[in-house]
């Protein structure tokens, strides 16, 4: 989705909910080199807020992005051409991720198998709070309903 769109959905709807889904491809380790591994990911979300307003963040130091420029605070990030949608889970929401491997279903784990051994340490098993999703990887935002 082309940020222009997102801005159009999201600002008519400040701090209201949202569905969301995107896509990403998973970088995997050179063994792999050539299987297309992907994370899908559908979450309750919402826009426009101040990352250091959230009472998530309270504990964290919430200064410059470690990355990119705020190109529309707090909408989207630019960062090296790329654009960002800066996105953050509904209190209530829900979050669900899948992955692929080739096409087909497979599981966090077969996916971790994959990595190199620093990216297996990054990888963040808890709640995800704040997404910085690259907009070309966004595929739906909607109304979410009840």
């Amino acid at each position: 989705m082309d940020k222009v769109t997102f801005l159009q959905e999201m600002e008519s709807r400040k701090g209201q909910k949202a569905l969301a889904e995107w896509t990403s491809t998973v970088t995997t380790a050179a063994a792999h080199k050539g299987r297309v591994v992907q994370k899908h990911v559908r979450a309750v979300v919402e826009a426009g807020k101040a990352y250091a307003n959230l009472n998530q963040n309270a504990d964290r130091e919430t200064g410059a992005l470690p990355w990119g420029e705020w190109e529309t605070f707090p909408f989207t990030i630019t960062h090296k051409g790329a654009d960002y949608l800066r996105l953050y889970r509904h209190e209530n929401g829900f979050i669900d991720v899948t992955y692929t491997i080739d096409g087909e279903q497979a599981t966090a784990e077969q996916v971790a198998e994959m990595l190199t051994p620093s990216a297996r340490e990054r990888r963040h098993d808890g709640p995800t709070l704040t997404f910085t999703v690259k907009a070309e990887n966004l595929t739906r935002i909607r109304e979410a309903t009840a």
